[in-house]
């Protein structure tokens, strides 16, 4: 079993595992219209790359939530090195990333798809397929708060 982490704010916290923030916004590893949700190895890791993709940090200081995911271990395909483009920490995402993500959820090879985080490389991300048929066996825990430190922002 592995664990993931997922922030966001509190006022988003019903539709926290659609994978409407993506299909709507398109990320990393999807672009538009693809439906995807993004977790974390670690907390840390998602507070991390949430504070990467803030417009302002004032958005900071607004209500979040954190979500623990456990995810059976057989539910996932890992990237591996070899199939990941030079290119594929450059922002914004490069297309060549965005296509590996959208080829994996039209496919449905996985339920979970495990990358490399692009804020700490040496961390991972757990890519969620909502609509994959084995999405349910994914256990998401009920959310609780979350606040980021003040002192993140201290010049």
């Amino acid at each position: 079993m592995i664990t993931a982490w997922r922030i966001v704010k509190k006022k988003h916290s019903a539709g926290a595992f659609d994978g409407d923030g993506a299909r709507t916004y398109g990320g990393r590893w999807n672009s538009l219209g693809t439906a995807m949700v993004y977790t974390s190895d670690y907390l840390a890791t998602a507070a991390l790359e949430l504070m990467v993709n803030m417009i302002d940090y004032s958005e900071m200081f607004q209500y979040y939530v954190r979500f623990r995911v456990d995810i059976p271990s057989s539910l996932i395909t890992e990237l591996k090195s070899k199939n990941i483009p030079k290119t594929w920490q450059q922002s914004p995402a490069p297309a060549d990333t965005q296509t590996i993500g959208d080829d994996w959820v039209k496919n449905r090879t996985s339920a979970v798809l495990k990358t490399p985080s692009a804020v700490i490389s040496e961390h991972h991300s757990y890519l969620l397929n909502p609509n994959h048929k084995d999405f349910s066996k994914i256990k998401i825990k009920k959310p609780s708060p979350f606040s980021f430190d003040s002192r993140l922002l201290k010049p």
